[in-house]
């Protein structure tokens, strides 16, 4: 219990480069403990748990120092380093966003008022409408063991 809340504490939240979880990590053994990895600051890492999940299926690794703020480095299984977005990736474009469409109709959050039942149109289903289910012909394929018996 010691160890997670000195991980917890030290890492802030998931260590995946990009990701802004901080709360309910999971913390993960960089070598596993059932291979002999030690439960020790230097092997453990806080992710939250879709990236857990990630690395446990082996969809990407992390290596490295956690005790370090750069010292994790996590690639994918095809060999590509994750970084987190860097500011270009995040900031605005250029005159800010672009011009709504002007076929777009603008939205309108609801206004809290109740619901006025008579205006809402619901159409019939028109294929089952007319359609008893003893008119409906079902090949033998499809009818379960017992009802061939009777037949």
């Amino acid at each position: 219990m010691r160890s997670r809340r000195l991980i917890e504490d030290r890492d802030r939240g998931c260590r995946f480069p990009g990701c802004t979880t901080t709360r309910f990590v999971e913390i993960h053994h960089l070598l596993d403990w059932a291979r002999g990895g030690a439960t020790d600051d230097d092997n453990l890492v806080s992710l939250c748990p879709f990236h857990h999940d990630a690395v446990t299926r082996g969809d990407v690794t992390m290596a490295g120092d956690p005790t370090r703020p750069d010292g994790l480095t996590v690639t994918t299984r095809d060999g590509l380093v994750v970084q987190p977005p860097g500011w270009r990736d995040v900031a605005p474009p250029p005159g800010g966003d672009p011009p709504r469409p002007a076929w777009s109709a603008a939205y309108e959050p609801p206004s809290g008022e109740s619901a006025r039942w008579g205006e809402i149109e619901i159409p019939p289903d028109v294929e089952l409408r007319d359609v008893e289910l003893r008119d409906v012909e079902l090949p033998d394929a499809q009818l379960p063991a017992a009802v061939l018996a009777v037949r």
